[in-house]
């Protein structure tokens, strides 16, 4: 059919073409590309290793390994991936040097999915504020029991227990 059009008229069909592509440009927000994880492995709960590289899963909190739920949290996270393939978009990089992402595996978002089963707290903004109540209302996940306790505050009160440890390593 493209044969019989004049040139105009072909390039006519190419404008839906080139605004949809922009539309979706736009829609993106101007983050980074996204790319494909290798052999992904579950750290904590908001971290995973891929290709090398240590993400921090974007918008959400999860409890420490150390602290009550971080194991359950781990093999929630685990068991999201379940060995598949991860999709990574890059949005910043923190303290620490990792790279601040969204993650997605075949199931979805995987931060969107800690907070929504229970395994983590929306954090970082209002990303994820709705699947934290609908999961605090339905009890799922490990607000099934006494909640989860806030990761951060047990990171600030373990910090000085690690330094008074580690000093008195070395005396």
């Amino acid at each position: 059919m493209l044969e019989t059009l004049p040139p105009p008229a072909t390039l006519w069909l190419l404008v839906p073409l080139l605004a949809t592509l922009l539309i979706m440009v736009l829609l993106r927000g101007g983050r980074g590309p996204t790319h494909d994880g290798h052999d992904p492995y579950v750290i904590d709960g908001d971290t995973i290793v891929s290709d090398g590289a240590r993400i921090r899963l974007a918008g959400i909190d999860a409890p420490e390994l150390s602290q009550p739920g971080g194991a359950a949290a781990r093999r929630h996270l685990i068991w999201l991936i379940a060995g598949g393939a991860i999709r990574i978009e890059p949005l910043s990089t923190d303290r620490y040097g990792r790279m601040v992402a969204r993650v997605h595996a075949r199931s979805g978002d995987l931060g969107r999915m800690m907070v929504r089963d229970g395994y983590a707290l929306s954090y970082y903004g209002a990303d994820y504020r709705a699947e934290e109540r609908l999961a605090r209302k339905r009890r799922a996940g490990l607000w099934a029991g006494p909640g989860i306790s806030s990761p951060e505050a047990y990171r600030a009160s373990a910090a000085p227990n690690a330094k008074k440890r580690k000093a008195s390593r070395w005396t």
